[in-house]
């Protein structure tokens, strides 16, 4: 996001929707969904659940100072990671 124009909460939030409205349509082939081996031996897990346990999904931000990066988020039980990677020139051409 760009730097707010002072540290209100009001200023920190607009900055952030304008990058969450410059965020392209996620596609499907870039979400990953799974569930980690052994969560099903839990015994208060049923044995026929398919509840995903973790999640990762490549945002791509369509603004001038983002474009041609993305963002890779996971998602896992009890944790979160963020990490910029390069979508490179294939992107531009979406």
């Amino acid at each position: 996001m760009e730097k707010p124009v002072s540290l209100k909460p009001e200023h920190i939030r607009d900055e952030k929707v304008k990058v969450l409205q410059s965020v392209l349509p996620i596609k499907l082939d870039e979400v990953v969904l799974g569930q980690y081996d052994g969560y099903k031996d839990d015994p208060t897990v049923s044995p026929n659940s398919n509840t995903p346990t973790f999640a990762t999904v490549i945002l791509r931000i369509h603004n001038e100072r983002w474009e041609g990066d993305g963002r890779k988020i996971e998602e896992k039980e009890g944790s979160s990671k963020e990490e910029r990677i390069d979508i490179g020139e294939a992107s531009k051409e979406n």
